[in-house]
């Protein structure tokens, strides 16, 4: 008999955890929240609000493919104290977002890009971050690039067998809110120097 009482227990249960389940098609995600778009730094918390766009452009627009890279270098002047083993990190932010600037027509909304290289501090330090790109503009001819960028100290902790890499010194800091979009297939050098740690 508690055999036969533990089945229909069980039938039971999975009756009403179905029609739980069914309330919603979407249980635990959560719909889209609007925003204001914009790049938040992790480190200061800074925010760096972004203009709006209009709706999505219709379905006939003609979009471009823009391909090119950007590849910067950071010349830094080491004045904290180091230990062996401790790098310099050098990173970068490159974003763009499309709209038409006279219209303020919407395009094909922002488009982020980032990466770092590490090199050994010796009282000086240079490295060079290299960030390929491939972007799907309505309006590459207006859009204009977002650049910033974060230099920095890592210095590795064991304890035990875990080792923890730390940043325990940066600076960080927008390079240009509105620099012109490259030419398509185009390689963007330049260096950013004057940098001190």
């Amino acid at each position: 008999m508690s055999t036969l009482k533990g089945i229909l227990y069980c039938v039971c249960l999975v009756a009403l955890t179905q029609s739980a389940w069914s309330q919603s098609a979407n249980w635990g995600v959560k719909a889209h929240q609007p925003g204001i778009p914009g790049y938040m730094n992790p480190k200061t918390g800074a925010f760096t609000a972004r203009a709006q766009t209009s709706p999505r452009p219709s379905p006939d627009t003609t979009y471009n493919i823009w391909k090119g890279e950007y590849q910067i270098t950071f010349s830094i002047t080491v004045k904290t104290t180091t230990q062996s083993g401790d790098l310099v990190l050098c990173s970068a932010y490159v974003s763009t977002d499309d709209y038409d600037t006279s219209t303020d027509a919407a395009g094909t909304g922002g488009w982020d890009e980032d990466a770092f290289s590490t090199v050994t501090p010796a009282g000086t330090a240079s490295c060079t971050v290299t960030i390929p790109y491939e972007w799907v503009l309505i309006y590459p001819t207006t859009d204009t690039v977002y650049i910033s960028y974060e230099i920095g100290l890592l210095r590795g902790y064991t304890f035990g067998s875990t080792t923890t890499v730390e940043e325990y010194r940066y600076s960080d800091h927008t390079y240009t809110n509105d620099a012109a979009m490259p030419a398509n297939g185009a390689t963007t050098a330049f260096t950013i120097s004057n940098l001190t740690l």
